[in-house]
């Protein structure tokens, strides 16, 4: 006799109850196991990734959430990281666009390829320091990354962080500047064909904004 197939809520809830910490070993051996929700786990792990490199004002009572339905839990855990992420100027390991990817084994060169940015680029999005990323950006770092579109959002936008490695002749903070994702394309070391690629996706996040 066939054991049913466990739901992804189900199987959502045993790991809450089971895992005391969202690792990379412990996203491995579900999705081995069950391989058919491999993009929920991912999600999954990644907002819980999130949450859990992040300091909060108010602890989150574990107890209660693994006696919350799933989709609850996982609301609360959302909007924790909604609140936080913004709040922190600087990102801790897990929670910047190349740590995560080297976290999950792709390098920046492969990331560059897979996505047609260069390193360049790719380092300003690491830093938060475009704006007007078009959604075909963001989508091909969703595919590159095997990762959620809104999760890779979290990654890219809010306070632009500062370098790390690189000396400041002022004890003060330095203004951090932001860069338009069009101009930093023009600017940037990426063949023509790419460039209007990139420019072409630009216009057509503009043009179904004026719809």
């Amino acid at each position: 006799m066939n054991t049913p197939q466990m739901s992804i809520e189900e199987l959502l809830d045993t790991i809450l109850l089971d895992e005391s910490a969202p690792t990379y070993e412990a996203l491995l051996k579900w999705c081995e196991r069950h391989p058919q929700y491999r993009e929920e786990l991912a999600r999954f792990f990644a907002t819980w990734g999130v949450q859990e490199n992040i300091s909060y004002d108010v602890e989150i009572d574990e107890d209660r959430l693994a006696s919350l339905g799933v989709s609850q839990a996982l609301n609360l855990l959302e909007t924790r990281q909604e609140q936080q992420t913004h709040k922190s100027a600087h990102s801790r390991d897990g929670t910047r666009l190349l740590s995560w990817a080297g976290r999950i084994g792709i390098s920046e060169e492969v990331l560059a390829r897979k996505t047609r940015l260069d390193h360049v680029i790719l380092k300003k999005l690491d830093l938060r320091r475009l704006t007007g990323v078009p959604q075909q950006c963001l989508e091909r770092l969703a595919m590159a990354l095997q990762s959620s579109i809104d999760f890779l959002r979290l990654l890219i936008t809010g306070p632009p962080v500062l370098q790390e490695g690189v000396r400041y002749k002022s004890r003060k903070r330095p203004k951090l500047t932001t860069e338009d994702f069009a101009d930093a394309v023009r600017n940037s070391s990426l063949d023509d064909a790419d460039k209007r690629y990139w420019l072409g996706a630009i216009e057509k996040d503009r043009e179904a904004q004026r719809r």
